[in-house]
């Protein structure tokens, strides 16, 4: 299961029982510090790589003794949109699950090396569309694209939309405001906005592209599929 809001107390009992629990870590599962689990048990399967992890710009000063105010900064925690970072955490989950059963070991290279076949294919597909998101000078509705933005060394400017509610004339002028500072050819959307939003953005000259962060089990399909499609989106609207 994947857990980001505040686990039922069945699931807490199910993860205090478990041998590992593995976590996406970057702050995701801000319920952590809620439950009560063995510190043993808890991988955070991003730790590798801590300093490739994307500060958010909102920040929180502390004051520290003699030490003077430390910044505690948030960071982006949708890691796996980049897929070399996907890759790390597939090995970090890979590992733990040969050190939990050593007989097992071959199956689990097997798997996760057909894992990172494809994720490894993806990263080339970004990688090949790179250039027209950089051209593309992007714009988010929401603040979770930042890993797919450095996969593809992507400026991706964010604003924060609601997903079920129309912007506000306050929000319509904020991103007027950002766009004459800088033009953009689109605009991501974890899901589809409103027939109404869509309107509003292509009088301003800006593409609607639906790109799913893939943080909940698809419908139909998987991660592999999911971004693929996503991709194949992407290329496709940039190229009109």
């Amino acid at each position: 299961m994947c857990i980001r809001d505040r686990p039922t107390s069945v699931a807490v009992t199910t993860m205090q029982k478990a041998d590992r629990v593995l976590t996406n870590g970057a702050g995701y599962e801000k319920w952590l510090q809620l439950v009560s689990l063995s510190e043993s048990s808890i991988v955070d399967t991003s730790s590798a790589f801590s300093e490739r992890l994307v500060d958010l710009e909102d920040t929180v000063v502390h004051q520290h003794g003699p030490e003077g105010e430390r910044s505690d900064k948030k960071k982006a925690f949708v890691t796996w949109l980049n897929p070399e970072l996907a890759v790390a955490q597939a090995r970090k989950v890979a590992d733990e699950l040969v050190n939990l059963a050593p007989a097992r070991e071959r199956d689990v290279e097997s798997a996760f090396q057909e894992l990172e076949k494809e994720l490894r294919s993806i990263r080339q597909d970004l990688l090949a569309i790179s250039p027209a998101m950089q051209e593309a000078n992007l714009v988010a509705a929401r603040p979770v694209f930042h890993y797919l933005g450095q996969a593809t060394s992507s400026t991706i400017r964010n604003v924060e939309w609601s997903m079920v509610k129309e912007p506000t004339p306050d929000q319509w002028t904020k991103l007027d405001q950002m766009l004459k500072e800088k033009p953009a050819k689109a605009m991501l959307w974890p899901s589809e906005p409103s027939p109404a939003t869509r309107d509003g953005l292509m009088q301003r000259g800006i593409n609607v592209i639906v790109f799913e962060p893939m943080g909940n089990t698809p419908v139909a399909g998987d991660l592999i599929s999911g971004m693929r499609g996503n991709i194949q989106r992407l290329a496709a609207d940039l190229a009109d």
